[in-house]
């Protein structure tokens, strides 16, 4: 721990490629999942918890997946009392195909960028996103796009894109 520290400190860590596995999806399909190294781990969930602090304020109330306290319990509870009790014209339920892995890098990191000045979180960030993965028997891929599936930090990425590209229009619709 004190070694992944100093080297977090100096700038000098470099997450490794992930494993790179694939899961059989109820239709047949394939979903691909990588598995990080336990470094990389930590430091995921303790950056997560660094970015919640920042961007849960920004968040819609409406919006449930992958939010800290938030389930999809809860939201399909809070459809229910707005259908008993209030006045609805519409309901929106999205679920985005591949999202995780079309979230364009440049776009993510600029949203980012925006609340986030410490070069080194964002440099951080930079190399999770084109790490890459390895699959068995095979070299290094590295990513030109997309959150890696299965990474602690992947989510909330693709809120803090989702956020910005689309519950801000939803907000404002």
């Amino acid at each position: 721990i004190k070694e992944l520290y100093e080297r977090l400190k100096t700038g000098s860590h470099k997450p490794t490629p992930a494993k790179r596995i694939h899961l059989e999806k109820p239709d047949g399909s394939l979903r691909p999942i990588q598995l990080q190294n336990i470094e990389d781990k930590i430091v995921q969930s303790a950056t997560a918890e660094i970015l919640n602090s920042i961007y849960e304020s920004d968040f819609a109330a409406f919006s449930y997946g992958f939010r800290p306290g938030k389930s999809q319990h809860q939201a399909l509870q809070a459809l229910q009392t707005v259908l008993q009790k209030g006045k609805v014209n519409w309901v929106l339920d999205l679920d985005l195909k591949a999202c995780f892995d079309r979230i364009d890098h440049t776009a993510l990191m600029d949203v980012i960028q925006k609340r986030i000045a410490d070069k080194r979180l964002l440099n951080l960030i930079q190399k999770w996103l084109t790490v890459g993965y390895r699959e068995e028997g095979q070299k290094r891929q590295k990513q030109k796009r997309g959150t890696p599936q299965g990474a602690i930090i992947s989510p909330l990425l693709a809120n803090i894109v989702l956020n910005e590209a689309m519950d801000s229009y939803v907000r404002h619709w």
